[in-house]
């Protein structure tokens, strides 16, 4: 699978830090297997971590979303500063919907098609990126 004729690889994924260098660097090829790339359309790319991943890197709720990169130079680029970098995963995007805990009554794929919206994602490529979802229940 490739988009813009770029692997959709997380070797061809690269993160801008939120740190004080605000480095861009590539995905460490001994952190790469905890990632997992969810999809690829268009120039963009939508990956997640594993819970292994999250300990392993001393991430705080990384799981809670998904990471999304735009193809930029010839590299994915995640840039935790952009408001498009990351999404609510499937699980978060029902239980943020859970008409029991806060009435609202989006289904999971009406609120990730307004989270890509809101955040300038194309949302006719949401299928592509992190699938269907959660079937209706």
């Amino acid at each position: 699978m490739s988009t813009g004729g770029v692997a959709c690889t997380m070797a061809n994924v690269d993160q801008q830090r939120n740190d004080r260098q605000r480095a861009i660097q590539p995905i460490p090829a001994a952190e790469q297997a905890y990632y997992t790339v969810l999809g690829c359309a268009d120039g963009w790319l939508a990956y997640s971590i594993s819970d292994d991943g999250v300990r392993a890197l001393g991430l705080d709720g990384g799981n809670a979303w998904y990471q999304i990169a735009k193809l930029q130079n010839g590299r994915f680029l995640c840039d935790f500063r952009q408001e498009w970098s990351s999404v609510f995963t499937w699980k978060f995007q029902a239980l943020n919907n859970d008409v029991s805990q806060n009435g609202q009554q989006l289904t999971p794929q009406q609120a990730m098609d307004k989270e890509f919206a809101d955040k300038g994602i194309p949302v006719e490529l949401r299928p592509q990126l992190v699938g269907d979802g959660p079937a209706a229940g």
